[in-house]
């Protein structure tokens, strides 16, 4: 990139956010798509009292798009969802992507006043879904139990799209050698990827579940 290209792009990208979200864009990095040479990815922060990263999208043929309220929703769900997995399960990881998407005519809503996600969940918006995977140890029999509680705190925090995971490992892992292949302890997964959370059995989880070891 030229300069001016360069100083135009930031402008651009930066313009975008103020008139958005009525915040300031810092700008630090510009990568421009080499294949049709009219695409454009700024990285940078949002002055919003935590520096929230952001990444906006310029296209000349599209409207801006950019990642601020995925990260700010993600950034508040991810803790809160770990939290509630920990009281539930002897957790050994967990990973997480909310998604969040715009469906077809759905108006871009969420712009200068941006609601915390939870209360986005409890007015049932159905373009938040949560992607996660789960590695827990198993205790006395409990893990099914332990993932139908867990699939209840979701369909109370009201999600209704949900993609879910579960690896469930033999105990003596934990006291098993960092250097020994992790997989020979894999007792069970589930994936759990229902049309709709709110209308399944959490109690009925065999149709999710695969046996890896007898």
């Amino acid at each position: 990139m030229t300069p001016e290209e360069e100083q135009k792009v930031k402008e651009q990208a930066s313009q975008y956010i103020k008139g958005k979200y009525h915040k300031e864009f810092t700008v630090q990095e510009i990568s421009k798509n080499r294949v049709t040479g009219a695409s454009y990815d700024v990285s940078g922060t949002i002055q919003d009292g935590k520096n929230t990263p952001v990444i906006v999208m310029l296209e000349a043929s599209n409207e801006p798009i950019d990642t601020y309220i995925h990260t700010l929703f993600s950034n508040e769900l991810t803790p809160h969802i770990k939290k509630v997995a920990s009281q539930i399960f002897d957790l050994r990881s967990m990973e997480d992507n909310l998604t969040y998407n715009y469906r077809d005519g759905v108006e871009r809503k969420y712009k200068s006043e941006i609601p915390s996600v939870l209360e986005v969940l409890k007015k049932g918006d159905k373009d938040l879904y949560l992607q996660t995977s789960l590695r827990v140890y198993e205790k006395s029999d409990q893990a099914k139990q332990e993932i139908s509680s867990f699939l209840q705190s979701l369909k109370e925090m009201n999600f209704n799209k949900v993609i879910i995971v579960v690896y469930v490992y033999d105990n003596a892992l934990k006291s098993a050698s960092k250097k020994e292949d992790v997989g020979k302890y894999l007792l069970y997964r589930y994936n759990i990827t229902p049309d709709d959370i709110q209308t399944i059995d959490v109690n009925n989880l065999e149709p999710y579940k695969t046996k890896i070891k007898e």
